[in-house]
């Protein structure tokens, strides 16, 4: 494993959005060292965005198909996406027959579906994966008073 700006020193040496123009040191870190792929995430880590083995960003809007593909493939259940979010997530869900919504824009929106609807995944276009699993909430959800 190989990591870039991972020192716990209270800095973020790169811009905070995990979009290509921010992630050359990744880009060259993934090339230089043979790495299949690279993460980076924003500063509070609810967006990743992926770098593949060539060094190239692949784009946030492909992060959170390439997770759908993923789980879906593994384990049948809704997906929930917000309404800014391409359609690749919703052919994902087509390709394995399994229910697809949309939510307002906002990751609480999203959230807020998902547990309405039982998705075990969701997200928004921008590398957020929302995945139920490990969303606490999703399993003990807190009700307004």
């Amino acid at each position: 494993m190989v990591r870039v700006h991972c020192e716990p020193d209270g800095t973020f040496p790169r811009g905070a959005e995990p979009i290509p123009e921010n992630l050359g040191d990744l880009r060259d870190a993934v090339k230089k060292n043979g790495c299949a792929l690279g993460f980076a995430v924003d500063p509070d880590a609810d967006r990743c965005a992926l770098v593949d083995g060539l060094g190239q960003s692949i784009g946030e809007e492909y992060t959170l198909a390439i997770a759908t593909e993923e789980v879906l493939s593994q384990k049948k259940g809704s997906l929930c996406v917000n309404l800014s979010t391409s359609r690749m997530n919703e052919d994902v869900a087509t390709k394995y027959g399994c229910e697809f919504s949309r939510a307002k824009v906002g990751e609480i929106n999203v959230s807020l579906q998902m547990i309405e609807n039982g998705c075990i995944i969701g997200g928004e276009g921008n590398g957020g994966v929302i995945l139920s699993a490990l969303f606490f909430t999703a399993r003990f959800p807190c009700r307004a008073r």
